[in-house]
């Protein structure tokens, strides 16, 4: 079809404007290129990197300073970017390692502590067995031929929930409880220097774990057990006795552990006893008697000769420290218990093979006072030598070698007497430079009866010099010593007004097992008489040593007891008939006293002497069974 005329006139005009746009849009280009160039004035465009020559004819060759400026940026932007790729490879293969490591870490520590769980399910099998099934109930382990024994049970375990719930109610998460005024004890209160003063270390808390759970008091149980997982730290600013953290703490949560079988006890125990261990950086080994738990800074007892430390003190950590290395594979704990019983060993014994009470951190073969005692500066480093001993199932030669000697020491040393009395009583007394300091008896010193019954009912034999333990004539006259010592600090309870012993008492003139000085006739609540009627009874099954502990029972209900809250206190006068109270329930009467009562009126089996050794507070850990 043909177009028409109107149409071809108009085809060349629009090739025109065709051509016109072309042309704008190079000139717009070459204009957009131009500031990259500069005017010649010649004319002529001039581009960077050319020299003009010198009649303005043109380029004649690049600038050299200006290619190699170029090539620099070039090559550094270059490096640059290779830097950077490196590092982030190198990063990405730190990281990987690190994650590699973290993982190994993880692997080696899990398998580390199944180890350790394995080899304590392979030594203490029928422990383990045991924690896999639920907590005792009420009546488990009673005496179940004796209905009249059993409501003795039930008694005690009354009065040790009604302990626990006054603590709970008015002191939860302190060290102890003022039973009358129903609040915390603070800080110059019973032991409460020796824990951190005002630190909220829940004392009474950890040392009831093992009795609530003994006596069936499960839900009580529970919140001491969640308390002490959930809420308790070490972590505080607090400066407290090494001594004290080992028996209480560490004693009570290893207690908890193979009571329940949960690892997170074991757990609590590793994180405090490493707060401990810088109180052992010492010359010699010999741990300095506080630490703070934060900063580590140690220090020994103002009122100590300088630079000592303590017999009963840096002598009894072997038992949880070395247990504490079995559960977790790690020997640093074990290790330093050793070092400490080793440079004790080293310390110069005068009176007859006897320790002294002090012992130089810094020069150990040094005689730094020339004092003996089995009361509060010397009863647990003897008590711990046997203990370890039967711990181990006779394995640790050592402590039945220095337990051996020591024993003998005690026996011709001179800290046994007799009263000149009608009741001629076989006592312990202190000595120094040679002699007795004065004719009294501590009762701290009357855990001494159940620690020779349990050294003649000892299966385990050892060689020490050529000696045997298990020579009858020797089991003969060590439990004679045990059963003449019981009765002693009986006597000294039943010779009061209350039927509760004194703090301390006398053989003098016609004084037999009576206080004399006004301090020495507080009842502090403390367990020493009834865990030697415990560990006699055990032994012998003399129905007087059930008497005795219900005597105890009965006067503890009658004197001690503070209606209002329902706890405990110690009494300030006991030849006193109306014995005036003092306001303060120690935590060792939830972890030992109450204990003992409760385990005497149970049947002889429920946590016999085969399978368990009770610390000094009371807490029981297991016998090693391989």
């Amino acid at each position: 079809m043909r177009l028409p005329s109107a149409s071809r006139q108009a085809i060349p005009l629009s090739r025109l404007a065709l051509v016109t746009v072309l042309c704008i849009s190079l000139l717009s280009l070459i204009l957009s290129i131009a500031p990259l160039h500069s005017q010649h004035p010649g004319g002529r465009l001039h581009f960077p990197g050319q020299i003009s020559d010198r009649h303005g004819l043109g380029p004649i060759e690049p600038d050299p300073h200006l290619l190699s400026d170029r090539a620099a940026i070039f090559a550094g932007a270059e490096a640059d970017h290779r830097l950077a790729l490196a590092t982030a490879r190198l990063r990405r293969r730190l990281m990987s390692a690190a994650a590699e490591a973290g993982a190994l870490r993880v692997n080696a520590q899990t398998s580390q502590a199944a180890f350790s769980r394995l080899l304590a399910a392979a030594r203490y099998p029928a422990v383990f067995r045991s924690a896999a099934l639920s907590p005792p109930g009420p009546d488990t382990g009673a005496d179940l031929n004796n209905a009249t024994v059993r409501s003795m049970r039930r008694r005690v375990r009354a009065m040790l929930r009604s302990a626990w719930r006054a603590y709970w109610r008015y002191a939860r998460g302190a060290n102890e409880l003022r039973p009358i005024g129903g609040a915390p004890a603070g800080p110059g209160a019973g032991d409460a220097d020796l824990l951190g003063g005002a630190a909220r270390l829940g004392a009474s808390a950890i040392d009831s774990l093992d009795s609530l759970w003994m006596a069936g008091l499960t839900e009580e149980f529970s919140a001491a057990a969640e308390w002490t997982l959930n809420e308790l730290s070490f972590d505080q600013d607090a400066t407290v006795s090494v001594f004290e953290m080992n028996i209480r703490f560490l004693g009570g949560l290893l207690s908890a552990y193979f009571l329940t079988g949960d690892r997170r006890f074991v757990a609590k125990a590793t994180g405090l006893a490493s707060r401990l261990l810088p109180a052992f950086a010492t010359p010699s080994g010999l741990p300095r008697s506080l630490v703070n738990l934060r900063t580590g800074a140690a220090a020994d007892h103002p009122w100590a000769p300088f630079g000592c430390s303590v017999l009963a003190e840096a002598g009894s950590l072997q038992l949880e420290f070395s247990l504490l290395s079995e559960l977790t594979g790690d020997r640093v704990y074990a290790d330093a218990a050793r070092r400490a019983r080793h440079a004790i060993g080293m310390a110069p014994r005068p009176y007859g093979g006897l320790y002294p009470n002090f012992v130089h951190s810094g020069r150990p073969d040094k005689l730094a006072v020339q004092e003996a005692s089995l009361g509060s500066l010397g009863d647990s480093f003897y008590e711990y030598l046997l203990k370890e001993w039967l711990r181990t199932n006779g394995t640790d030669t050592e402590s039945c070698r220095l337990f051996l000697d020591a024993a003998r020491a005690i026996e011709h040393g001179g800290l046994l007497r007799r009263s000149t009395g009608s009741g001629k009583f076989l006592y312990l007394a202190p000595l120094k430079d040679g002699r007795p300091v004065d004719n009294r008896m501590e009762h701290l010193a009357c855990f001494a009866g159940g620690l020779f019954a349990l050294a003649a009912n000892a299966t385990p034999s050892c060689a020490a010099g050529g000696r045997q333990l298990d020579s009858e004539r020797t089991r003969r006259r060590w439990l004679s010593i045990g059963v003449e010592l019981t009765r002693t600090c009986r006597e000294a309870y039943r010779r009061s007004a209350v039927g509760l012993g004194p703090e301390a008492f006398e053989f003098d003139n016609n004084v037999e097992a009576v206080a004399i000085r006004p301090e020495d006739k507080t009842h502090m609540l403390r367990p020493e008489t009834v865990e030697s009627y415990f560990h006699l009874w055990r032994i012998t099954g003399d129905q007087r040593y059930r008497d005795w502990a219900w005597e105890t029972v009965e006067a503890l209900e009658r004197y001690s007891r503070i209606v209002s809250t329902g706890g405990f206190a110690i009494l300030s006068d006991v030849y006193s008939a109306r014995p005036p109270v003092g306001d303060l329930q120690p935590s060792y009467f939830l972890a030992e006293t109450l204990k003992y009562l409760y385990l005497i009126f149970s049947d002889r089996d429920y946590f016999s002497s085969a399978q368990w050794v009770f610390n000094t507070e009371g807490h029981p850990l297991p016998v090693r069974q391989t």
